[in-house]
């Protein structure tokens, strides 16, 4: 959808509480309003993973999620490896 990526972009620099959870991954449900229409809030499931796109493209900000922040403490996410993939996702300038 236009505007989409923008929408993302904006989303992951303003909450490092909230993480991004990769499409493939998702097992969680989407909240529901009176009418049943499926709304915006998204309440993850035991199979998401993070999206690793959206992890570097925060690195690349400066702003990582906490959840993030604790995996690379316990040494469970390699910086070096994700660092490795910088050029592989868009360039903050490109979207902010």
């Amino acid at each position: 959808m236009p505007g989409r990526i923008e929408q993302i972009a904006n989303d992951l620099i303003q909450d490092d509480g909230k993480a991004f959870y990769c499409h493939k991954t998702l097992s969680g449900s989407r909240d529901h309003d009176e009418d049943g229409e499926e709304g915006e809030h998204y309440q993850p499931g035991s199979k998401d993973s993070v999206c690793a796109g959206s992890l570097i493209f925060q690195l690349k900000v400066g702003r990582v999620p906490i959840i993030a922040r604790l995996a690379f403490s316990a040494g469970l996410i390699d910086y070096k490896g994700l660092q490795a993939q910088f050029s592989d996702v868009i360039d903050p300038d490109d979207v902010l």
